[in-house]
């Protein structure tokens, strides 16, 4: 009901018609791709070269215990959790670094990137891709500064949204 007033009819179709690429799957990927799931999109490229760590549990959705012990990738959680909502889901699950030619060209017939990684050459990378071949990147992160005695020294976030007729990363 919340969709289709916000996005009409033919921009929720859309949506759903989309392939739709994430990277970087923890805290704030993993959420990005249950909502889209649950949005009904069914076809993603979802790139993690990362395992699931005790630390992860907190903020990764549909990560449990269990996936820490078998030392589960991320992807393979987040694949796990796309065929309990919507088993119909086409998923392209790449567990390795963006950073790789091969695995970067892999997201060339996306319709939009989200970019969710928690690193600067990742995301710069990620930035001149998008430009280079003219996919919408959005670009979101959260991070958290404690001090030494554990106390929060910083905290904030972001989206960015960006498109060939816009800023790029770099000059943002």
């Amino acid at each position: 009901n919340r969709e289709i007033p916000a996005f009409g009819k033919p921009g929720y179709k859309r949506i759903q018609q989309s392939t739709v690429g994430i990277v970087g799957l923890s805290g704030t990927g993993s959420h990005v791709f249950q909502q889209l799931v649950h949005l009904k999109v069914r076809k993603f490229v979802i790139i993690d070269k990362e395992r699931i760590e005790k630390p992860n549990l907190s903020r990764m959705v549909g990560a449990i215990k269990d996936d820490v012990t078998k030392r589960s990738y991320k992807t393979e959680i987040m694949k796990s959790l796309a065929a309990k909502i919507n088993p119909d889901v086409e998923i392209e699950s790449i567990s390795d670094s963006v950073e790789k030619r091969e695995v970067v060209l892999a997201l060339r017939d996306v319709d939009v990137i989200f970019c969710c990684t928690d690193n600067l050459s990742s995301r710069f990378m990620l930035n001149r891709f998008a430009f280079q071949y003219l996919i919408p990147l959005i670009d979101m992160g959260n991070e958290i500064q404690l001090k030494e005695e554990g106390k929060i020294r910083t905290a904030g976030g972001g989206v960015r949204v960006l498109t060939l007729d816009g800023p790029c990363l770099e000059s943002m």
